[in-house]
């Protein structure tokens, strides 16, 4: 995590599925280096960082839309979820999580 505070909530999916949940998130801007996940119990936290570059010394902006800073997402899942297997995808800024669910 940054010490940048806060600065957007990332739109998320999450499915059930017969054998898996399958978690969906919006990350544009973002590289893979940048996105951190870790499973703690029936959690799923997801932490990534924003960064922006900006071309030479500008003076002022005139227009400033684009933010750079970090999200943290916790999604809970139900206890007997198999925690140890975690299968990931990020493709053009939407990653993809595959997350096994015996039953």
């Amino acid at each position: 995590p940054s010490d940048m505070p806060p600065f957007f909530a990332t739109p998320t999916d999450v499915m059930v599925q017969k054998d898996c949940y399958i978690v969906v998130m919006d990350l544009p801007g973002f590289s893979l280096e940048d996105i951190e996940m870790e499973i703690e119990s029936s959690s799923l936290i997801i932490n990534g960082t924003r960064r922006i570059d900006i071309w030479g010394n500008p003076d002022k902006f005139l227009i400033a839309e684009r933010k750079a800073g970090h999200f943290s997402k916790v999604i809970k899942f139900p206890e007997n979820i198999e925690t140890r297997r975690l299968e990931f995808n990020y493709a053009d800024g939407t990653l993809f999580i595959l997350l096994n669910n015996p039953k």
